[in-house]
């Protein structure tokens, strides 16, 4: 009898999640697939101490509140030390419909005087298709239209990772296009990371990597003088 109500119990079908159900209400969010990445990112990743090689000392005084949304790229960079009022807003593993979910589960009504968006690598990662990533983008950057005096789209950084060269090189780059374009057309900055990273011969610079995927402290370096010379 025991036996029979178990096996009744475990064929039952599964219940819906609902995620931000209430929040999300009217959005056109395209989810991002279900199957884990294909590459192994880093599970525990706590602030790397950069330096702060800004132009001038007083340049976190331009802005109040800067929200920086992104993945593990944005929440292993110590932003603080750079702009007193940075909100890191970064979360390990996350998409771009990651993103825009967070940023409307913890962000949304918050009145920041810059907001920095850097994602896109999980996505591509993860097996997400370019039209499915790009429309998650262009929602995001939607959403964020009004939501703070400027607005900034970060380019994905350069990829060295062998498991990854030869899929997801090519993406960044024409992603990286497309990003430079959408920003534009949003009235948004762009930040190009990209091109402060790679070598003359369009590679990644190794020394800006610690994994072939994440900056080192020297990469996080260079990324803070192209943020700050976009944000002046």
């Amino acid at each position: 009898m025991l036996y029979s109500l178990f096996a009744a119990w475990a064929r039952r079908p599964a219940l819906p999640a609902l995620v931000l159900a209430g929040l999300l209400s009217g959005c056109n969010l395209v989810a991002a697939p279900t199957p884990a990445p294909t590459i192994p990112l880093i599970p525990t990743l706590t602030d790397i101490p950069t330096s702060a090689p800004l132009p001038q000392p007083t340049q976190a005084s331009t802005f109040g509140t800067i929200l920086f949304l992104g993945d593990s790229i944005t929440k292993g960079w110590n932003l603080t030390a750079l702009y007193s009022g940075a909100v890191n807003g970064g979360q390990i593993n996350d998409t771009s419909a990651d993103v825009l979910a967070r940023y409307l589960q913890s962000y949304a009504g918050t009145r920041f005087d810059a907001i920095v968006v850097q994602v896109g690598i999980n996505d591509i990662a993860s097996g997400v298709s370019d039209q499915t990533l790009r429309e998650n983008l262009m929602l995001l950057m939607s959403t964020l239209q009004g939501a703070a005096g400027r607005v900034f789209i970060g380019s994905l950084l350069p990829v060295s990772d062998p498991r990854l060269m030869a899929s997801a090189q090519p993406r960044v780059v024409e992603l990286n296009g497309w990003l430079r374009d959408a920003a534009a057309g949003n009235g948004f900055g762009f930040v190009d990371y990209y091109s402060a990273m790679i070598d003359a011969d369009g590679q990644a610079v190794s020394a800006y990597f610690q994994d072939g995927l994440h900056p080192s402290p020297a990469g996080y370096a260079a990324m803070a003088n192209v943020l700050a010379a976009a944000l002046r």
